[in-house]
């Protein structure tokens, strides 16, 4: 578990405190036992995310970490409690390894313990009202409703801050490394640094350095607290253990390397990959019982095959014995006793007589011979157990050799992991064009309003002399510019009519056809006659108005560099374009989106999918493919 000493925790709280200071929560999340992942928000910088690991480390990043699908309760009430607050300061509590992030509202501050065992509390006027793990025992109480008290401090040594004569503070009966890491919370790390740096043996008892050892490792700690002042940060990888320091090692200088821009990158680089280490010591140990639990369901089938093979042998030998002496019982009843002892003597088995009943047992085996039965038919009954003696028994291997091929493919599957923990970049969101847009069959460009804003907008600044209007003739139209609709053709003009159509009201109200009007430039006017209002976002049209019909219906198309796109039926047509036809209907956007998406044979990505699902209109839709009804 990555680990932070006091100096460094100055030294990451510094490096993030600009970054976190102003930002909203926007959302928070329960990681594990013991991690909380707040999601920020700060004007100008955009959206990042605080990792607060109690009893390990913090660190700031962009990148969307790993969290739970479903918030647990405790999620939850913190979540209630600090969701859109404002943090005014993040700080070091006294120095301790302990960092507060203070909120502008009700005197409110979520502490993280960074020492173990680790927790985080959230205080109003240092009482606590949410812990993640709550306790009554000891000196400390941490508890819902209870003050909170300050773990007794320990003395720690500042970056960039040499204590005079702290020796004095070392406890001079341990080892120097010991004293170094404890009495002035260095941590082990730097301790071992300001010593290897030194030369001193950092086994050597403190009360038994000599001035000259002292005065190198004065100096080394010196150069290290400097350094601390002006970090570089850089990762060492030691086997599975993954150790981020804000300063260069040379006592870790022979190990796998990684430097980063800054000090909380190199926290997360580490914490990470232990992270990713945890998760594959825990799929060894899954796959390790796995086999074990798989070893074990062979070892008892190979155990209860080889008690039957035994039987199955004793059963074989019996038969034969008897077939060899198959005369004895032809008259075995006129004289029992005689022939019973005959048996016993030539078969070399257990023989037992009882009335009109004789028994022969050789091990497992038992054979019944009857008074008034052949004893072919006597036999008959161990040829029927013989046979499903050798059924079960092939059953048995043949599970046994399915469990050996499971036992192997577990193996090899145990060899082959590789676990890592996925973090992306949240992928930068292409701004939303304030209009839609589509090129007709006859490549004029069409630009759709979304609402009554973009519609003015649309009319103020995009309109052109050579243009036409078109405006369906129902309230809750969008308006639509034909660039150069002036000399657009006629099927050019009606697939734009079309396009207006079906992201009018009439969509919604599932007409299956709405009328469209279409005029110049200069007859649209934003100023009502006198006397009248013209309410916010609509406008005037004087004169004549050409008007088209057009049928509600869109065509869903792969296109080489917009994607998944929608546009008129008509276009799609007049285009060739493989496509699937939308009308209005009562399937809602997400669905008929992924249907869509799987009719056109484009793989489905979260991208696709809000993309598809924003372009069809009201949100909701019927499903056409090749004229027949997918979704209604």
């Amino acid at each position: 578990m990555v680990k932070l000493s006091s100096a460094e925790i100055a030294v990451l709280v510094n490096e993030v405190r600009p970054m976190v200071n102003e930002a909203f929560v926007k959302n928070v999340y329960i990681v594990g036992h013991k991690s909380v992942v707040l999601k920020l928000f700060k004007p100008g910088v955009g959206t990042f995310e605080l990792l607060l690991a109690a009893g390990s480390a913090f660190f700031c990043t962009d990148k969307n970490l790993p969290k739970p699908e479903k918030p647990s309760d405790q999620t939850a009430r913190l979540r209630k409690l600090i969701t859109g607050l404002k943090i005014a300061e993040m700080m070091q509590k006294g120095f301790e390894r302990i960092i507060e992030i203070k909120f502008h509202k009700d005197n409110l501050s979520l502490l993280t313990e960074l020492m173990p065992p680790g927790n985080l509390v959230l205080l109003k006027d240092e009482v606590v009202i949410w812990a993640l793990e709550s306790f009554e025992k000891g000196s400390r109480p941490v508890r819902k409703g209870f003050e909170y008290k300050l773990p007794a401090q320990r003395f720690s040594v500042k970056p960039g801050a040499l204590p005079e004569d702290f020796f004095k503070l070392l406890n001079p009966s341990s080892p120097i490394i010991a004293s170094l890491s404890r009495d002035l919370g260095l941590g082990g790390k730097y301790a071992e640094e300001v010593l290897l740096r030194a030369g001193v043996d950092k086994q050597a008892n403190t009360s038994s350095l000599a001035d000259e050892q002292k005065r190198k490792i004065a100096d080394a700690l010196s150069d290290v607290l400097k350094e601390l002042e002006l970090p570089r940060p850089v990762v060492y990888f030691r086997d599975d253990e993954a150790v981020p320091s804000a300063v260069m090692l040379k006592s870790l200088a022979n190990f796998r390397h990684m430097t980063t821009n800054t000090f909380s990158e190199a926290v997360m680089t580490a914490y990470l990959h232990e992270m990713a280490c945890e998760q594959k010591a825990e799929a060894y140990k899954q796959l390790n019982e796995k086999i074990r639990a798989l070893e074990k369901m062979r070892g008892d089938r190979l155990y209860v095959v080889q008690a039957l093979e035994a039987k199955k042998k004793d059963l074989e030998t019996l038969i034969d014995k008897v077939l060899s002496v198959s005369r004895l019982f032809e008259d075995f009843w006129t004289e029992p006793e005689q022939k019973s002892t005959l048996l016993q003597k030539h078969v070399g088995c257990k023989t037992i007589l009882n009335q009109d009943l004789l028994h022969l047992e050789m091990g497992e085996a038992k054979f019944t011979f009857r008074k008034g039965e052949s004893v072919h038919r006597a036999l008959g009954r161990l040829y029927n157990e013989v046979k499903t003696l050798r059924n079960t028994i092939a059953k048995l291997q043949q599970e046994i050799i399915q469990i050996e091929e499971e036992i192997r493919k577990t193996a090899f599957e145990k060899e082959a992991i590789s676990v890592t923990v996925n973090v992306r970049k949240p992928e930068a969101r292409k701004p939303k064009k304030p209009f839609r847009e589509f090129r007709t069959s006859g490549g004029f460009a069409v630009m759709i309003g979304r609402d009554a804003n973009s519609n003015i907008q649309l009319l103020k600044k995009h309109l052109s002399k050579d243009d036409l209007v078109l405006h369906a003739d129902i309230p809750g139209s969008p308006a639509t510019v034909l660039k150069n609709g002036a000399r657009a053709s006629a099927e050019d003009i009606q697939e734009a009519a079309q396009i207006t159509a079906c992201y009018s009201r009439a969509w919604r109200e599932k007409f299956s056809n709405a009328s469209v009007y279409c005029v110049q430039p200069s007859q649209v006017s934003f100023t009502p006659p006198s006397g009248q209002f013209l309410p916010k976002g609509s406008f005037m049209v004087y004169g004549r108005k050409t008007y088209v019909t057009a049928e509600l219906r869109l065509a869903a198309v792969s296109l080489e560099k917009e994607g998944a796109s929608i546009v008129p039926l008509l276009t799609a047509r007049r285009l060739n374009l493989a496509y699937v036809e939308l009308r209005p209907g009562k399937t809602g956007a997400g669905e008929a989106a992924k249907t869509i998406l799987d009719l056109l044979k484009i793989p489905v990505s979260q991208e696709d999918l809000k993309s598809l699902e924003a372009q069809i209109p009201y949100g909701v839709c019927s499903v056409f493919y090749q004229d027949k009804l997918i979704k209604s």
